[in-house]
């Protein structure tokens, strides 16, 4: 049974963020990202527990890597729910602590 996927509001926020800056140089770069991490998002449907469990930020959280981005998430029921996508040099620890 595959497994709902969803974005909090942070997560979509990320990807805006995210776009913009690339955007800023390349949109076609920008477009291309953001299909790239929404289809590494879409594999968690079908593999929900295939990222790595990063409890160092907060319980139950994964990590799904995508270049040099990271999308963090957890698993509710059958519903994983993307909290955010951040880029891997930000200090993860501080914005998980927040």
């Amino acid at each position: 049974m595959a497994f709902l996927v969803v974005r909090t509001r942070l997560a979509d926020e990320d990807l805006l963020e995210i776009w913009l800056y690339i955007a800023q140089n390349n949109i076609n770069a920008a477009d291309r990202l953001l299909e790239k991490i929404d289809k590494k998002c879409q594999l968690l449907a079908d593999s929900p527990r295939v990222g790595v469990r990063r409890d160092d930020l907060a319980p139950g959280v994964f990590c799904l890597i995508e270049g040099k981005y990271l999308i963090f998430y957890r698993i509710i029921n059958e519903t994983v729910e993307i909290l955010r996508i951040l880029h891997g040099a930000r200090n993860l620890k501080a914005i998980f602590h927040q």
